[in-house]
């Protein structure tokens, strides 16, 4: 799975609201206007879940390792603010109401 795949994936998984038409703002030289993931990428990069490799090169069909999935799931654990539509949670609470335990 490429990071554009990754992307997509993790913002449809957390439900994070995409704007079709709202214009990319990252500043990646290797990230066209037209590509098929700009919506998701978008809400990713407002929402603070992923960065690029630099501020300039985001590598969208670099295979996303471990290390980077890893540096990603930590980033939403930490979040303190939602990252899901229409949620007051964050990702901390979504997955101890999953598990069984009550949010502290």
């Amino acid at each position: 799975m490429n990071k554009a795949q990754f992307t997509a994936w993790i913002v449809r998984a957390l439900n994070c609201e995409v704007k079709p038409d709202a214009p990319f703002k990252g500043g990646f030289l290797d990230v066209h206007l037209d590509d098929w993931f700009i919506p998701e990428l978008t809400a990713a990069y407002e929402a603070g879940i992923f960065e690029g490799h630099s501020p300039e090169r985001f590598a969208p069909g670099d295979v996303i390792n471990r290390g980077q999935t890893a540096k990603i799931v930590r980033t939403l654990f930490r979040k303190e603010k939602p990252v899901m539509k229409g949620s007051r949670y964050n990702l901390r609470t979504k997955i101890r109401f999953q598990i069984g335990r009550r949010p502290t």
